[in-house]
């Protein structure tokens, strides 16, 4: 018989629980990336932080969002009618995307948001580059897109030598003529640099 004030010896193993790190908490996207809006559905629901939402690529809860630094430089060509849109730099909050590869131990984060001061735009991408703890380096804005009488999209790819590549093309629709006009194309070439800073290394026009 065991007497109550003794306390049997039981061995309790120690369950050690994994610590998970902040930046392993989302997987990473390969490289080769791009992303592009579809000019047959510009301005279709497909492009649109609600439809993004129901489909699991943002989400309201998610601590990446954090991450976000507003009032990015919007670089822009002279020769495009996008330098003299109104709203920018936008000022809010935003939706972390994607998770890009590490280089350098540098964090290439993608987020997206709508700027509520601008009517029939697309959601904006930015890329933004980060240090381990979590202090911004360097920012862009590589996609967006706005749908009136003149048109105006950005679409980017990243290649695996992390050298950024930003298309803009813009055209106006002439009523009179039913045919589009003033076509222009920019391509706009930048380099991730080990210290994680973006860095412009030509511009091209076609």
């Amino acid at each position: 018989m065991i007497n109550c004030k003794d306390k049997p010896n039981l061995q309790h193993e120690k369950i050690v629980l994994p610590k998970i790190n902040f930046w392993e908490s989302q997987p990473s996207s390969s490289l080769p990336f791009e992303f592009k809006y579809h000019p047959d559905s510009i301005m279709d629901f497909f492009y649109t932080i609600e439809n993004y939402k129901s489909t699991g690529k943002i989400a309201a809860q998610n601590s990446f969002n954090t991450l976000f630094s507003d009032a990015t430089l919007f670089r822009v060509s002279d020769d495009l009618m996008a330098k003299d849109e109104n709203g920018y730099p936008y000022k809010g909050n935003a939706y972390f995307f994607k998770k890009l590869p590490d280089f350098h131990n540098h964090k290439i984060m993608l987020f997206t948001y709508e700027n509520s001061n601008q009517e029939y735009y697309l959601p904006y991408m930015e890329l933004q580059t980060f240090d381990k703890d979590k202090l911004l380096i360097d920012k862009m804005i590589v996609a967006g897109g706005f749908a009136k009488d003149c048109s105006w999209n950005r679409s980017f790819s990243i290649d695996k030598n992390f050298t950024l590549t930003v298309t803009d093309t813009e055209s106006c629709f002439d009523t009179e003529k039913e045919d589009i006009v003033d076509e222009k194309t920019i391509v706009w070439k930048y380099q991730i640099q080990e210290n994680g800073r973006i860095l412009e290394i030509k511009e091209k026009a076609l």
